[in-house]
């Protein structure tokens, strides 16, 4: 640590960030489940693509709580559907949840860009192993005709 008061410096930045707790940020148990399974899943893909760092962490629990946001706004527009009758007037409107869940889906599908996770920016953050292709018999005979 720098001794002036003005400056410090965090020590680590490589390897992994902290899984957060779940049960301090969600009440239901399936949240918290599917939570942790989109944490690991992205942890594990930075992991391959060599994009992991600490310093990750607060974008990859963003990205986690919009993800379970989409899914919690999508489980009750599946309840009840798209369109749905006003409370007072009973005039047929978008369920108030299809906002809530197209905003979601924007951050998440922003924070997959930033993270380097999604299949399209994935290229710009690392490159990812491609396995070769097993040699096929009907490889000998289709070959292309120069």
């Amino acid at each position: 640590m720098l001794s002036d008061a003005s400056h410090a410096i965090i020590e680590g930045g490589a390897g992994a960030p902290p899984e957060p707790t779940w049960s301090k940020i969600f009440k239901v148990v399936a949240d918290r489940e599917l939570a942790g399974e989109i944490w690991r899943s992205v942890i594990g893909e930075m992991a391959k693509a060599g994009t992991l760092a600490v310093v990750n962490g607060p974008a990859i629990k963003r990205y986690v709580m919009f993800s379970i946001e989409f899914e919690r706004q999508a489980r009750a527009i599946a309840k009840s559907g798209v369109v749905q009758k006003a409370p007072r007037t009973k005039v047929p409107m978008v369920h108030p949840g299809w906002t809530i869940m197209k905003q979601a889906a924007e951050a998440a599908a922003g924070l997959e860009a930033e993270l380097g996770i999604s299949p399209r920016r994935r290229n710009s953050a690392g490159k990812v192993e491609r396995k070769a292709r097993a040699e096929r018999p009907a490889n000998r005979f289709l070959k292309p005709v120069s």
